[in-house]
């Protein structure tokens, strides 16, 4: 899980302080991403390998395989045009987020079943993705009715009390427990103008 969150936050941080960076910086920083980068496109594309333990390459149902491959996205989309490996990368993530909207307009209600913690987990991870993909590539694979109703899922499952949100129901179907999930709540009330889901978060 560490080196799957380092690959997308090395990522992030290289693309917004690009311009402050010698170009010694810059090949270092590069040169590295796109090691780790082709690492992570590796694990998600090849076979299980005991040292990387990349169980999660088929597992669709798993949050591992959306926020390793979305990672893997961000990393590409920051490294286009400098690394001609960024292509390929880009595809497998595409591929993955692909199946996982597929999952998610099936589900539709805004629930997962790892739980509101994993829920909101992968979905903080995976949401730079969804967006720079649609900002950058007009790709948009956002699974809007699901996030819709994600919105919906927090507004009818909120008790206020007076030191913390806490859910009526902290899972759908299996366990769970639970992490704030206010960046979401904010993105969801704002994509679809929508006032309880914004006075939730």
């Amino acid at each position: 899980v560490l080196f799957r969150s380092m690959l997308l936050g090395n990522a992030l941080a290289y693309d917004w302080i690009y311009d402050r960076l010698s170009e010694q910086d810059r090949t270092t920083i590069r040169t590295n991403l796109a090691r780790r980068a082709n690492e992570m496109y590796e694990a998600s594309t090849g076979a299980y390998i005991d040292q990387w333990n990349n169980w999660w390459t088929k597992v669709y149902t798993q949050n591992h395989f959306y926020i390793a491959n979305s990672g893997l996205g961000i990393a590409a989309l920051v490294l286009e045009g400098e690394e001609s490996r960024a292509a390929a990368w880009l595809d497998t993530a595409i591929e993955s987020i692909k199946i996982q909207k597929y999952l998610l307009e099936g589900i539709k209600e805004g629930t997962w079943h790892e739980s509101i913690l994993y829920e909101d987990f992968m979905f903080t991870v995976i949401l730079p993705f969804y967006y720079n993909l649609e900002r950058l590539k007009g790709m948009k694979i956002i699974p809007d009715e699901y996030f819709q109703n994600f919105g919906l899922w927090r507004v009818y499952n909120y008790l206020p009390e007076p030191s913390t949100m806490s859910p009526v129901l902290k899972h759908s179907d299996i366990r769970g427990s639970y992490f704030s999930p206010e960046n979401l709540l904010r993105f969801v009330a704002g994509r679809y103008r929508n006032g309880y889901v914004e006075w939730v978060a």
